[in-house]
């Protein structure tokens, strides 16, 4: 493969619509609601909506990460 080739390949991976993307505004909505939500958490309640995903624990985990990022919404920790 050349460089040009593995850059097209990668451009298009960046813009692909991903499995996760149709959860995207439930997510978003809990993450600003609960800010100390885990992804774990996220996960639970997707599978109990939704029962079977189409997507691992570790897909949904480095998503939400990304929203973080993509909409300024840091983890808050509660301390108990």
């Amino acid at each position: 493969m050349s460089p040009d080739d593995f850059e097209k390949l990668r451009q298009r991976a960046e813009f692909r619509e991903k499995r996760v993307d149709k959860y995207k505004d439930e997510i978003l909505e809990w993450i600003k609601e609960y800010r100390d939500l885990s992804s774990a958490q996220i996960y639970d309640w997707l599978e109990e909506r939704y029962q079977c995903l189409e997507f691992k624990d570790r897909t949904l985990r480095l998503y939400v990460n990304k929203l973080r990022q993509e909409y300024n919404l840091p983890k808050i920790v509660s301390v108990r």
